[in-house]
């Protein structure tokens, strides 16, 4: 009996601790979310002015455009920073609570404070930017699949590893881009009947709900160098 009545204590604290791990955590995904983008890409990359099929469902997505942007046109913000959850820096670490519990305070515990270094660009169309005019290969590349129930989306923000070169994560611009009907003739493609611009949003955060919701309660914060107060402001709300 003693042993089913320390049960359900044992399923509070372990649930507790998942949600003050939760709380309190930071993972590479944070700094997409930081960042405000909200797409993390399945080994492809991608950059500022593609053009990315994205599946209807909005779990997959395939780059069918590679559009070279202009430089001037392209804004590109260094990153070398350490991210941290806020939380974590007043509450102590879950092993420290459950070492207080078993009264067993060792030298081991780790620091309470969550971190994560990174090092990378954050690029960006700018404001100015025209729209890329697009070849035909691209244009009946982008009416395939619309044809097919999918979006095309064009990348406005990337967020690139300084080491490896790949992209973590991108932003979309915010509606998918209008096929008109002579490109679906051109191409000899039915035109679907809902192909009408402005109606399909691009941008469906596929990041885990955990860093959702940190990003909702605005936890993660970013240590940099002094001279990097405009990377500071990408991210703050």
């Amino acid at each position: 009996m003693p042993t089913f009545r320390f049960l359900p204590l044992l399923a509070v604290f372990l649930t507790g601790g998942y949600a003050y791990h939760t709380a309190t955590n930071v993972s590479e995904s944070d700094i997409a979310a930081y960042h405000k983008l909200a797409q993390e890409l399945g080994g492809f990359n991608v950059f500022p002015g593609d053009i990315v099929a994205v599946s209807s469902d909005g779990l997959s997505a395939q780059r069918i455009c590679a559009v070279n942007t202009d430089s001037k046109h392209m804004d590109r913000i260094p990153i070398d920073a350490t991210y941290v959850n806020s939380l974590s820096r007043i509450l102590p670490s879950y092993q420290d609570v459950w070492a207080l519990l078993r009264g067993a305070f060792t030298d081991g515990v780790r620091d309470a404070t969550d971190r994560i270094a990174f090092q990378g660009q954050l690029r960006a169309l700018s404001d100015d930017a025209p729209h890329a005019g697009l070849s035909e290969s691209c244009e009946c590349a982008m009416a395939e699949r619309v044809a097919r129930r999918e979006r095309v989306c064009t990348v406005h923000g990337s967020l690139v590893d300084r080491g490896s070169e790949m992209v973590r994560a991108v932003q979309f611009k915010t509606y998918a881009n209008f096929v008109t009907p002579e490109a679906f003739a051109a191409c000899g493609l039915p035109r679907p009947a809902k192909a009408e611009p402005g109606v399909q949003p691009c941008n469906t955060a596929n990041l885990p709900w955990t860093v959702l919701l940190r990003h909702d309660l605005d936890l993660i914060e970013i240590e940099t160098r002094p001279q990097d107060d405009r990377l500071a402001s990408t991210g703050s709300r």
